[in-house]
């Protein structure tokens, strides 16, 4: 009998909710599969079928809680808005993929696993120039529609993600009281603002 497409949907998601309770209490190199299915309350080859390695399923939990494909609106139909509107809602989004404890596990080991293994920093790099690719070529738009001053598109991209993930840092991997008692409202303006104010164009 053929399976659902709503029942391995269903399935699919059981195994990534498991496979996150056991990476971040063992790791990546500590976790098993056997581990993975009895906390998923399912038989370990059954994860094969939906899953090729635990390296692949891994992968998919990255994708599904932290790195997004697309940002939920193309990035061709914000070319029309300007920054003042555009840039809060991407670091609100940023912020409420990354600002959380599960996401902080992910990445912890994340960067434990890169320096051992090719794939997993080709991901990252993979992941990250998606990311600046979306925000440099907004960016690049604002530019061209003297917007935001001209300059280097990708720098400025890096820059304004710089002050996110700094933030982030502080908050879920040192715990830091002080920016803990910040809200991400907060953060989101500060950062901005301080983008924008250096991004002015040049009206002489």
């Amino acid at each position: 009998m053929a399976r659902r497409p709503a029942h391995v949907a269903d399935r699919r998601e059981q195994i990534l909710e498991a496979a996150l309770k056991v990476f971040a209490a063992k790791g990546f190199r500590g976790a098993t599969n056997k581990e993975i299915a009895r906390e998923a309350g399912i038989t370990p080859g059954l994860i094969y079928w939906y899953f090729a390695s635990k390296e692949d399923l891994y992968f998919a939990i990255l994708e599904n809680r932290v790195a997004p494909e697309t940002f939920p609106i193309p990035v061709e139909h914000l070319k029309a808005f300007p920054p003042e509107q555009v840039l809060p809602m991407l670091a609100h989004f940023g912020l409420s993929r990354l600002d959380n404890q599960d996401s902080m596990n992910l990445l912890k080991i994340f960067v434990a696993e890169a320096a051992y293994s090719e794939k997993i920093r080709a991901m990252a790099n993979k992941t990250f120039n998606r990311l600046l690719d979306t925000l440099s070529s907004y960016l690049a738009s604002q530019m061209d529609q003297g917007r935001l001053r001209r300059d280097d598109p990708v720098l400025c991209a890096q820059t304004f993600l710089a002050g996110l993930v700094a933030s982030i840092m502080r908050r879920q991997f040192l715990g830091d009281p002080q920016m803990l008692a910040y809200t991400k409202d907060q953060i989101v303006d500060t950062v901005v603002g301080i983008f924008l104010r250096g991004m002015q164009p040049d009206r002489s």
